[in-house]
Parts: C-alpha cells; sequence; structure tokens
C-alpha cells in the first residue's frame, strides 16, 4: 500500500497577456518600446491593484507621451473589459530624452459591484511622431469566500502512517491569511506545519520592477496510526485555488521531499 496517494490538482486560472509594438506595416518600432512584466494581478472588489509600465525612447531626439486608458467596443468581451473611468495614470505625460526611460503607473481601483472574473485593460502611448501604440493587462477581481473548502478522503484499515500536503499561492495579498484544518473521525488533528517559499526572477528589463515575485506555502503533516474512516481537509482561504496530496504509508522519501 506504500506510495497510495489522493491527489487534486488546482484549475489554472489564466495568464496575463503581453503583446511587442509593431508598425501599421508588421516592422518592430525599434525607436521606441514599451514593457509591461508579465505577473499575476489579484484584487478584491472594492480595492485597487497597481500594474508597472516602462516606456523607453531609443530615436535620437526626445519625444513626448501620453498615456491614456482606453477601451474599444467588443461586444462580446464587454463584460470583462475594464473602464478607463476606473483606471489613473501617473505620470499620464512623459518627456524623454534620447536613450531615456520613464516607468509609469497604471492604478485600477475596482468598484464593489462588479462580478468576480479575469479583466482586461487597454493602455494607449500616443505621440506625435509614432502610431498610436496600445499595451493589454488583465487582472483576477474576486470576492473572499465565505465559506471553507472541504475535501474528504478514507482511510483504511492496516495505514501505518499518513502524510498530508496541501498548498496554496499568496498573490497580492489574496490568501494571505488561509488557515488549514485537518480532521478525522473523532475531531481535528493537531500539528502540521507550513514552510513558506517567496521567489522571482530578474530579466534585463525586470530590475525597474517588484512585481513579478511570489509566494507559495505548503502545510505539511506526518500523522503515525491514523484512524480509519472518513477524513477532511478544511481550507478557508480568498480564491479557491490550491492542491492537496494525501499519501498513505509514505517513504521516507516521500516525507523527505515534501
Amino acid at each position: 500500500m506504500e506510495g497510495q496517494s489522493v491527489e487534486e490538482r488546482p484549475v489554472e486560472m489564466g495568464v496575463e497577456e503581453m503583446e511587442e509594438m509593431s508598425s501599421p506595416g508588421g516592422m518592430r518600432e525599434k525607436a521606441l518600446s514599451i514593457y509591461i512584466p508579465w505577473s499575476k494581478k489579484y484584487v478584491k472588489v472594492g480595492g485597487t491593484v497597481s500594474i508597472k509600465m516602462k516606456i523607453s525612447n531609443n530615436a535620437d531626439t526626445t519625444q513626448k507621451f501620453d498615456i491614456v486608458p482606453v477601451s474599444y467596443e467588443v461586444q462580446r468581451y464587454e463584460r470583462t473589459q475594464i473602464d478607463p473611468e476606473w483606471v489613473s495614470v501617473s505620470p499620464s505625460s512623459v518627456s524623454l530624452s534620447p536613450g531615456e526611460s520613464e516607468v509609469v503607473e497604471i492604478r485600477v481601483s475596482i468598484p464593489e459591484n462588479v462580478a468576480e472574473g479575469y479583466y482586461s485593460g487597454t493602455i494607449a502611448v500616443r505621440s506625435s511622431s509614432y502610431p498610436e501604440q496600445l499595451r493589454y493587462y488583465s487582472v483576477y477581481v474576486y470576492r473572499p469566500l465565505e465559506k471553507e473548502i472541504v475535501r474528504t478522503f478514507e482511510v483504511g484499515n492496516g495505514v501505518e502512517r499518513m502524510l498530508v500536503i496541501v498548498e496554496w499561492d499568496e498573490y497580492d495579498e489574496a490568501n494571505e491569511n488561509t488557515e488549514i484544518t485537518l480532521e478525522s473521525p473523532s475531531g481535528v488533528v493537531g500539528g502540521g506545519e507550513v514552510k513558506s517559499v517567496v521567489a522571482g526572477w530578474v530579466g534585463p528589463d525586470d530590475y525597474y520592477f517588484n512585481d513579478n515575485s511570489q509566494i507559495r506555502h505548503t502545510y505539511k503533516n506526518l500523522i503515525n496510526s491514523p484512524e480509519s474512516g472518513e477524513w477532511s481537509i478544511k481550507v478557508r482561504c480568498d480564491v479557491p485555488s490550491f492542491n492537496f496530496r494525501v499519501i498513505m504509508n509514505p517513504s521516507d522519501e516521500d516525507i523527505s521531499s515534501w
């Protein structure tokens, strides 16, 4: 029975959309670059989220740029578009000398009455020297769950020890205060430990930003001589994005690897 496991995988909730700038003829415009780093952005209804964007002037002359939140009427996407009235940009206009860059902040304030889900926003960068350039970003809007999520599993006779693991990600304070409760047929089981790992990356442009790190939490509980019958894992979180694994009679390698 060693190595037998019960496992549930998370549902992926999507990724940021990112595009490269091109001229109307399809050639990349080398004199101007616009960069939004990839990151997962979560925001509660009624909350505000910040997104950074870098504009670089690679031309030989000083250029002035206006940064404007915009929206285009596409009926099937209307519900999930970010209204420009929710968005502020600071600074909203920049003048860049040759070789100069500027990081602007896009702040999106979500009303209380919107539905949950992914929303896409559009930023226009305008200049008298270039065609209008569009950049896209997205945020996930959520309402913190009011009820805990419960997953059950069976423990049979003859199980000498059992390893329970729950993993979840923290995004922009979402899931910051996640609570894990393990229950046997007789009641709540104590013990267990949580390990938290902060990870990120730095690329040629990423050193301008601090929004591409993420936090992964792992709860682990090793139970000796577990009671047979129905057990449950109860998770209280803001966003349902976690996975769990229960290993019956784990090997020493299973225990050390988690």
